[in-house]
């Protein structure tokens, strides 16, 4: 063997006692891994404490990097459940969630085996989902362990998944629809007493008493120790107003609840609901001695000598959330208004803190509307205060529990883009948007698949379902880093205040008119640069007759001019009722509930006998008008560097078909004229081209079709290729300072309380537009194209989008070349605007420039000529 031959050999020797010896030490690495996973908890388990569980679960985070083998991440999921539950024995149910979450993402990406998930993750998982009213989410998990348990005919798991998914609808108050899943599994379990307890509960919700009651005591014979069956009979008898029999069965639930193994959040459950009974009797000293106990039972550090805890020991749950409300109630019957403030403003808090971790616009959709009852009490005790005591701060604090609900939602997604936006080149800033995006698509699938009814497929659903799922997991994990990595992305935009608001007015020399909604009354801030005003306006019931009849006008093209004096009639009858305030320049309305329906620019404000519209006392004739979502978002008008425009023009035209726009190629026309940019026509206009170029363009106009929805299907607007739902949109990330939806009911949808409709215009402000002009009904083709040619027009001019739509409508009802009856509200008032009364692109006026250069040579020739 020669030399060089040999030093081969050598190295090859060496390099495989090298292999071997890492291969065993890896080998050893990954059996520590589990292993110490395994003896760690062990450890915990046999004596629990909180401080034992915080050690445990940074020790287990923390081992994630050295997880090799199945085995390693098995003993990690299952650490992870077991952290899970605990953490929710000791209350941290946001924690709780998040181990949850995160086990079930291990567990499904390395395809683990040989563990019960449902039992151990995904039944407790959907629980907290439910405690904590992230209902869209609850329902998701149960569908998915409930498809998995079908599938493997384990009727166990089966039944777990009827009962908890019938609380999830139950919750949702779809009451019929949740006994109807009961009753498929009294199927498979007849005498099953979860079951028949939750069909007892919908019974009762349904007012469907003697059913309830009989239910109820057939679970007691089946099983006396059920303590829900008990306080099911104690509903009833309240119900009757037999609140003596309501209180002995509410004992008898404490008392076998207290003989049985329960968490302190069912004890402060039955407790509260002594509470309604002794609100019901008026016995508030023993309400407040009840709600005493229900704090004692939540908060560890509750001091028994207080009224009311602390702002630093209150926690994300909604058994709190109610008990704060009752004390709210109690405050307010004893007529003890500023604890009775005290006591919602510390329940708004616990509501932020459950809603903070809401990720999905469904979840904070359903949290948001709960929210207003609350907001409504509490604006009720600050009006009436303010008017025993004229003092302003009880302006301030109503109009601060206003702003709170003025569309929360689409405010908090503009303000999240544009801090995202500093930081769009990061890594995980990428990722987030992609999962946004993701999501989009996902929910879009799933609801075209669901909504082919019988012909559906339920694995397809299932998988997407899953599927959406896992990437709402991600996206929460990947926004978490974002936190971690930028602290600054926690904090919250700010609510303005009526001083801000003043100082805003001011400057724009205008008036703010700021609505509240609620169930009876409506209320009203008027805020100038001089005065600030906070009424109560209209009761609700007279009011809402009167708004949907005018509303009504605008239904169909002929209403009007088939009864103009019935339509005047009713457009002064709602200026007064609306108490608008006279001789303004400038209005900035803030619209509530069915106010964002109402085209405030058509109110008369004076009687009239004319039937000549160019001749009618429209509000637009002496004020001009825009509007916004919030007042913070109003205050929030940063100027910035102001931007060449530039267009995106959308017009797909659908020529030869029966959705022909024909007066569509004459707007493009004319945007052309007045304007730069890419203008997509007929076969270009197809959604895809529209997102790649989104983002290059200042101004987006769509000339379109799209339709407002309904309670079932959501919104959309058409593109040449498809109409695109807003669920769609919501995924999106865009930055033109302008969208111009030009369009039929692009600013109606789904109704929702606070947020506003559910639009096709809100779906662009959640992608990221700040400036948005739509439509309130079905426009007519011919008088959009004339609209918009006058708005262009003028925007270029001078680059104010409310003043051009104003001088537009104006031009629109001056023209003589129109017949009258096109001077119809309806052919103009239907566009309005939401977003900055503020240049927001930079403009060149032409004829401005000539005119000083004319002006110029003018005064230089008579200079020269006395010269001479």
């Amino acid at each position: 063997m020669g030399f060089g031959n040999f030093k081969v050999s050598l190295w090859a020797l060496l390099i495989m006692i090298c292999v071997h010896y890492g291969s065993s030490k890896a080998a050893q690495i990954e059996k520590k891994s589990a292993t110490l996973l395994y003896q760690s908890l062990d450890k915990f388990l046999a004596n629990p404490n909180p401080d034992a569980l915080s050690n445990l679960t940074s020790f287990t985070y923390d081992l994630q990097k050295q997880l090799n083998t199945k085995d390693d991440h098995l003993a990690w999921v299952i650490t992870l459940c077991n952290l899970a539950y605990y953490h929710n024995q000791y209350q941290h149910k946001n924690t709780a969630i998040s181990l949850y979450e995160t086990a079930w993402a291990a567990f499904n990406s390395h395809q683990l085996t040989n563990y019960d998930l449902i039992a151990n993750c995904l039944q407790p998982l959907g629980n907290l989902y439910i405690q904590t009213g992230d209902l869209p989410k609850a329902e998701t998990t149960i569908l998915s362990y409930l498809h998995s348990a079908q599938e493997k005919q384990n009727n166990s798991a089966i039944i777990a998944g009827i009962t908890n998914l019938s609380i999830v609808y139950h919750q949702k108050k779809q009451y019929e629809k949740a006994i109807r899943i009961i009753q498929e599994g009294l199927k498979i379990a007849p005498n099953n007493t979860s079951l028949l307890i939750n069909l007892a509960s919908n019974e009762l919700s349904l007012k469907n008493y003697s059913n309830a009651k009989n239910i109820a005591e057939k679970v007691i014979e089946l099983d006396a120790s059920k303590v829900k069956a008990y306080t099911i009979m104690a509903a009833v008898y309240l119900s009757q107003d037999v609140h003596d029999k309501a209180i002995e069965y509410l004992k008898k639930a404490k008392a076998k609840m207290l003989n049985t193994t329960f968490l302190p959040r069912e004890l402060a459950m039955i407790e509260l609901e002594f509470v309604d009974i002794l609100l019901q009797k008026n016995d508030y000293a023993l309400a407040n001695s009840r709600l005493k106990e229900v704090y004692s039972i939540l908060l560890g550090t509750y001091d028994y000598n207080q009224n009311l805890p602390d702002d630093d020991v209150l926690l994300a749950d909604r058994v709190l959330l109610n008990a704060l409300d009752a004390q709210g109630a109690i405050y307010t019957a004893l007529r003890q208004n500023n604890a009775a403030l005290l006591a919602y403003e510390k329940a708004f808090k616990v509501h932020d803190l459950i809603n903070q971790h809401y990720l999905l616009q469904d979840s904070q959709l359903l949290s948001h509307g709960q929210n207003r009852i609350r907001t409504e009490n509490y604006i009720a005790i600050a009006y009436e205060l303010y008017q025993s005591t004229s003092d302003k701060k009880y302006i301030d604090k109503a109009f601060w529990a206003v702003e709170r609900t003025k569309s929360p939602i689409v405010t908090k997604s503009l303000y999240d883009k544009k801090r995202l936006l500093q930081i769009e080149n990061d890594s995980l800033v990428i990722r987030y948007k992609t999962l946004q995006n993701s999501l989009a698509v996902l929910s879009v699938k799933l609801f075209k698949e669901k909504s082919k009814g019988n012909a559906a497929r339920v694995a397809i659903i299932q998988n997407l379902l899953d599927e959406r799922q896992k990437t709402s997991i991600a996206l929460k994990k990947t926004y978490a880093l974002l936190e971690q990595k930028y602290p600054e992305l926690n904090a919250k935009q700010p609510i303005a205040t009526v001083e801000e608001i003043q100082q805003e007015v001011q400057k724009l020399q205008t008036t703010l008119l700021e609505y509240f909604y609620g169930t009876s009354h409506i209320y009203l801030f008027t805020i100038s640069s001089n005065n600030i005003i906070f009424e109560k306006v209209a009761e609700v019931t007279a009011a809402e007759l009167i708004i949907k009849s005018y509303i009504s006008f605008f239904n169909t093209t002929d209403r009007i001019n088939n009864d103009i004096s019935a339509f005047t009639k009713a457009a002064y009858e709602l200026y007064t009722v609306l108490n608008l305030p006279k001789q303004t320049e400038k209005l900035l309305i803030i619209p509530d509930d069915i106010l964002y329906f109402v085209p405030f620019e058509a109110l008369l404000t004076q009687k009239t006998n004319t039937l000549q519209y160019s001749k009618m006392p429209f509000l637009l004739r002496s004020t001009m008008l825009s509007y916004e979502i919030s007042a913070s978002k109003y205050v929030d008008q940063r100027k910035g560097v102001l931007q060449k425009p530039s267009v995106l023009g959308v017009f797909p035209v659908f020529k030869g078909s029966s959705n022909e726009l024909s007066y569509s190629e004459l707007e493009q026309k004319a945007i052309q004229q007045q304007l730069d940019g890419m203008f997509l026509n007929q076969k270009e206009a197809t959604f895809s081209t529209f997102k790649e170029h989104a983002n290059t363009y200042t101004i987006l106009h769509l000339s379109t079709h799209a339709t407002a929805g309904s309670y079932q299907e959501p919104a959309n607007i058409s593109f040449f290729d498809q109409d695109i739902p807003i669920d769609r949109l919501y995924g999106m990330n865009l930055r033109a300072n302008l969208v111009v939806l030009s369009a039929c009911e692009t600013g109606i949808g789904k109704r929702v309380k606070g947020e506003g409709p559910l639009s096709v215009g809100r779906a662009f402000q959640y992608a990221g537009i700040e400036n948005v002009l739509f439509s309130l009904w079905k426009v007519n083709d011919e008088s959009t194209y004339t609209l918009m040619d006058y708005f262009y027009e003028h925007f270029t001019d001078h680059g104010k989008p409310d003043l051009a739509l104003h001088q537009a409508k104006l031009d629109y009802i001056n023209d003589s070349t129109i017949l009258n009856q096109k001077k119809s509200p309806y052919h103009w008032a239907s566009f309005v605007y939401y977003g900055k009364q503020q240049k927001i692109i930079e403009t060149t006026n032409f004829l401005h420039y000539i005119f000083i250069t004319l002006l110029l040579l003018i005064i230089l020739g008579i200079i020269s000529k006395l010269r001479t």
